[in-house]
């Protein structure tokens, strides 16, 4: 554990020196009528350092990342807890007075703070370039647009915070998720339509038109419009700028083809695969029995994206999608990557299936089977076809971004699923965290959700 932390101090520290060579522009604790001030974009350079101190936070905090992927990992059936430091999650019991999912709340809650922030110096602001003020628009709307996507699906009902009005913050309620959904789509399309295909950094690692179309592809999905689904993902994976690697050592590292948006790291590697790589048999999490089963042996996945030790006298799995723990530069440094361009045809397939485009979905399906060395899946039927397309999500995507976690509640499989393979220790209202006891003691207006 000592390990573990002083390895998060290293990122933390690592972080906030960056964050510190920025300017300052934006602070979560002043004064909304200073923020919201035109005088706060002066020019191009100070939006610029404003959308950087943002990019900042998301990429430097190392706590957002590796909780946001380990938590909802151990919640499903892919990941058990072999250190106890999550255990709540694993037996899917976790507390209202939890760090994990109060740094969770509150992490995304600063970000889409400073979102608001940075929109509202752009629409105060004269003084800035309008090829710029249309690239940060798209960004502070697409990074304030996958924050609440992470909220509405881990906890449900949350406040939808359009500005930064601290009073008036401090005290809204929780709004539907269908609400919560429809600011995504509003925000994701201006998104979209203001951000150019160009990149404005070389390494992927700022917002552009395919990030925010990618999202929307998966809003509308996880909103049942699988017309817009299937559309929106075949605009990610027809323009061109994207291709599946074929060798999956290189699916996440900086340079690969397939990402589309990614998070750069300070040292070149994850606090994702310094929490996951074991030393010396010291293992944290390990993949469940039952997903390294439902693995081919086959799967160039299983040879490539996962590894394995001796613990207790058995062979145990763990995900090594990420492989570093130590220092990288170049081509062999490791980013978060939060979007890639395998998940948009697995969103075109589910699109296409729910519309009974069986054959074009199997062709989606079958791209992703051929790039990991199995064979054609020949399937005649709508339920056979989302069933395949289930189980490939869930060998695409494990150990990722809480994929899994939020596919089993949207597709209303959660209790089937978990029942079966956590007897015992699953009831229903654990679908959803519990809002933080702290949030709850500071605004009156919020709930408890069920069960908690």
């Amino acid at each position: 554990m000592k390990r573990k932390y002083a390895e998060s101090l290293l990122l933390l520290v690592t972080g906030t020196l960056f964050l510190s060579a920025c300017t300052k522009l934006i602070e979560v604790q002043s004064p909304v009528n200073q923020l919201a001030s035109g005088k706060v974009f002066a020019d191009d350079n100070t939006a610029i350092s404003a959308i950087t101190d943002i990019y900042g936070r998301f990429k430097g905090d190392a706590f957002l990342n590796a909780s946001v992927m380990l938590c909802p990992a151990l919640s499903a059936d892919e990941l058990s807890d072999y250190n106890g430091s999550l255990r709540g999650y694993n037996v899917n019991n976790v507390p209202a007075n939890d760090n994990f999912t109060k740094g969770m709340w509150t992490n995304f809650y600063k970000l889409i703070y400073e979102s608001n922030a940075l929109l509202e110096g752009l629409s105060d602001s004269k003084n800035v370039s309008s090829s710029l003020r249309k690239q940060l628009y798209g960004e502070g709307l697409t990074i304030r647009a996958f924050c609440y996507f992470e909220l509405v699906n881990f906890f449900g009902e949350v406040p939808l915070l359009l500005t930064t009005d601290v009073k008036a913050n401090a005290v809204a309620p929780r709004n539907a998720a269908a609400a919560i959904y429809k600011q995504l789509i509003a925000d994701l399309t201006a998104a979209r339509d203001s951000l150019e295909d160009a990149y404005v950094s070389a390494d992927r690692a700022r917002i552009n038109k395919s990030a925010a179309t990618a999202l929307l592809a998966r809003v509308y999905l996880y909103t049942s419009n699988w017309k817009a689904a299937e559309e929106q993902a075949s605009a990610v994976i027809n323009n061109g700028m994207y291709s599946l690697n074929a060798d999956l050592s290189k699916v996440f590292l900086k340079n690969s083809t397939e990402t589309i948006l990614q998070l750069w790291t300070p040292l070149g590697y994850t606090q994702l695969g310094a929490q996951l790589i074991p030393v010396s048999g010291n293992l944290s999490y390990a993949l469940t029995p039952d997903f390294m089963n439902a693995l081919s042996d086959k799967d160039l996945r299983k040879s490539t994206w996962t590894g394995n030790v001796v613990y207790g006298g058995s062979v145990t799995y763990y995900p090594a999608k990420y492989k570093l723990r130590q220092t990288a530069t170049g081509p062999d440094a490791e980013y978060f990557i939060l979007f890639r361009l395998a998940e948009q045809y697995l969103i075109r397939a589910e699109a296409r299936a729910r519309q009974e485009k069986i054959s074009t979905a199997l062709d989606d399906v079958n791209t992703l089977r051929h790039r990991v060395g199995i064979d054609s899946l020949q399937v005649n039927t709508l339920p056979e076809m989302l069933n395949a397309i289930e189980q490939e999500r869930r060998m695409e995507l494990f150990a990722e971004w809480g994929d899994r976690w939020f596919d089993l509640k949207r597709t209303g499989r959660i209790d089937a699923v978990m029942n079966r393979a956590k007897p015992g220790n699953w009831t229903s209202h654990a679908a959803l965290y519990p809002i933080p006891q702290v949030e709850l003691g500071a605004n009156p207006a919020l709930t408890q959700n069920k069960g908690y």
